[in-house]
C-alpha cells in the first residue's frame, strides 16, 4: 500500500493572523469613518435651528444622509471583520488537520516496509 496524500491546494491559504489584523483594522477604519460621520452630522445639527429657507427640509434631510451612510457603512465593515475572523479559525483549523494528516501518514510509512518488486508490506509481515 503506497501512501500519498496531495495538500499542495493548503499552500496558498493566508495566514491567519494575517486575516486577524485586516479584520481588526477594517472594524477601525470603518467605526472611525462611522464615528466622523456622526460628528459631522451633529456639528450640523446645532446649525440647523438658525438655518432658514424654502428648501430647508431638503437640506435636513440631506444632511441626515451621510449619518446613516456612515452607521451602514460601520455595521457592514462589522459584518466583514466578523466574516474574515470566522474565515481565520477555518483556515486555522484546515493548517492543523494538514499536519495531523501529515503526521498519520509518517507515521505510516514508517510502519511500512519494502517489498520486492516495488510495494509495500505492513511491518511485521513475512513474505513467503
Amino acid at each position: 500500500m503506497s501512501a500519498s496524500i496531495d495538500l499542495s491546494g493548503t499552500a496558498r491559504l493566508p495566514a491567519a493572523p494575517e486575516l486577524l489584523k485586516a479584520a481588526a483594522a477594517l472594524r477601525k477604519h470603518t467605526s472611525d469613518a462611522g464615528e466622523t460621520m456622526q460628528l459631522a452630522h451633529s456639528a450640523w445639527s446645532f446649525l440647523a435651528g438658525a438655518y432658514t429657507a424654502p428648501e430647508q427640509q431638503q437640506v435636513h434631510r440631506a444632511m441626515d444622509r451621510p449619518r446613516h451612510d456612515g452607521q451602514a457603512l460601520a455595521a457592514a465593515g462589522s459584518r466583514a471583520a466578523e466574516a474574515l475572523e470566522t474565515f481565520a479559525a477555518a483556515v486555522e483549523g484546515i493548517r492543523r488537520q494538514c499536519l495531523e494528516l501529515q503526521d498519520d501518514m509518517e507515521q505510516l510509512q514508517e510502519r511500512e516496509q519494502p517489498v520486492a518488486g516495488g510495494g509495500v508490506q505492513p511491518a511485521g509481515m513475512v513474505t513467503p
